[in-house]
């Protein structure tokens, strides 16, 4: 049974399958099988990527669009001495597309930022709902530190923020020892 060989310790199972083509996908041979078979021993939402569903959902950006229109993402992430995680993240945020990511940080690390992912705009941790309201999505946590500043960055945006929320790592770890918090997230 491939949930027994697959299994870990929480019993839960992330299948993370690379896009590829159809054509490609159908060269795998057993290998198609085995992730048809992973995919049916699994209570999952799942899809396949493929190169057809890709291109009915992405479509070829104009060449004079504006990077603003292609998505606003501001990542919450970095602290003094894990600035690694904050241009990491970054740089996934452009690399899967996003026009505009911002970083918001402590202004004492703009400088490693801004070398670090120069195409990515700074910005301090101070954000009101105004300010908010401008992002497609916000992402919270790597790299952050459990610390008071973060702790009130975080409600604030619980609080102010309505739209796509992503929290990993420290915004994990900050919500999860903070009932309000965790309520807040409850409610949204």
């Amino acid at each position: 049974n491939l949930k027994e060989n697959y299994s870990c310790s929480t019993k839960e199972a992330v299948i993370s399958i690379i896009s590829v083509s159809e054509n490609e996908f159908n060269k795998l041979g057993n290998m198609r099988n085995i992730f048809s078979n992973i995919l049916e021993n699994f209570d999952m939402n799942t899809c396949m990527i493929t190169q057809n569903l890709v291109q009915t959902m992405i479509r070829k950006r104009k060449k004079e669009i504006h990077k603003g229109d292609c998505g606003r993402i501001l990542l919450v992430a970095g602290s003094e001495g894990m600035m690694g995680a904050a241009v990491l993240t970054c740089r996934a945020a452009l690399r899967s597309g996003a026009g505009l990511v911002q970083l918001a940080v402590s202004e004492k690390l703009f400088p490693i930022a801004q070398t670090g992912i120069p195409e990515a705009t700074c910005r301090s941790k101070s954000l009101s709902a105004g300010d908010l309201a401008v992002y497609d999505a916000v992402a919270i946590g790597p790299g952050l530190g459990v610390t008071e500043e973060s702790v009130e960055t975080v409600t604030q945006i619980l609080k102010n923020y309505k739209g796509k929320l992503v929290l990993d790592a420290d915004g994990l770890n900050i919500v999860a020892s903070d009932k309000e918090l965790l309520e807040l997230l409850r409610c949204r």
